[in-house]
């Protein structure tokens, strides 16, 4: 229906488990890998399925959130060209696949404007579970500003060009933090290192900036306050020093043109 909204939740691949149960697939990308060529044909089958309605073609957005953002980026490099989405974003990102998806360039992502693809991201202050994983896996890291306290994030190439969008809550509006990783929050505070969300501070949960934030986005609803709190990503690469004893120690330093 014209002037109207949908949500598509994908549950298409096998997702990894989370590694308090010993699995530790998720510091891999082979589900991703698997995962990705799936999104990919759902992407492309309703996009085919809109090109013959009678409707204007709708605004499409793909929020991803975790691991999720590692199998909607690969997914996005395998559209066809002229069928990109219109919007992505990315909360609390586990990391890209670096092999897969070289730069935002390679996504299937229209421009908001000419040079600046809508690639949207963000995370929680208190999440370092996120940038942790990242950093074990050595994959490519959405948000800069995303640390832990092991500082593995150093290991995490960081992406250039998108635009982060705050998730520190906004209490001149009655506007929550999102204080851990999860969608929706549990328990009076946030669990060792934000692998879980408080409650009512999870990135998704009712009353949280970034919900506001992303119901904005998936709906390419863009007003100038919103716009003004973007901030443009630079991009960084990973060096490893090795010490006297052999001890490695990476480091991000500003990436060589080639």
């Amino acid at each position: 229906m014209p002037d109207s909204n949908a949500v598509v939740a994908w549950l298409g691949y096998d997702t990894p488990n989370m590694p308090t149960t010993g699995d530790f697939g998720v510091l891999d990308v082979k589900a991703a890998r698997a995962g990705a060529p799936r999104f990919a044909a759902e992407l492309e089958g309703q996009h085919a399925a809109r090109s013959i309605s009678d409707f204007d073609p709708p605004f499409v957005t793909v929020i991803s959130h975790s691991y999720g953002t590692t199998v909607a980026t690969i997914a996005l490099t395998q559209l066809r060209m002229d069928h990109p989405v219109d919007a992505l974003v990315m909360l609390g990102s586990a990391g890209l696949d670096t092999e897969l998806v070289p730069s935002y360039g390679a996504l299937r992502v229209k421009d908001l404007e000419p040079g600046q693809k809508a690639i949207f991201t963000t995370f929680a202050e208190g999440d370092a579970i996120a940038p942790f994983g990242a950093g074990l896996s050595r994959r490519g890291q959405p948000n800069p500003g995303a640390t832990d306290p092991f500082r593995q994030y150093l290991r995490s190439p960081v992406y250039e060009g998108g635009l982060s969008f705050s998730s520190a809550g906004d209490p001149s509006r009655g506007l929550e933090a999102s204080d851990g990783h999860s969608v929706t929050g549990e328990g009076p505070q946030a669990s060792f290192m934000g692998g879980t969300a408080s409650e009512g501070h999870g990135y998704l949960d009712r009353k949280t900036q970034v919900l506001e934030t992303v119901a904005k986005l998936s709906r390419g609803v863009i007003d100038a306050e919103l716009r003004e709190s973007f901030t443009r990503t630079d991009g960084f690469c990973v060096e490893v020093i090795t010490g006297m004893d052999g001890t490695e120690m990476p480091r991000r330093v500003k990436c060589e043109s080639k």
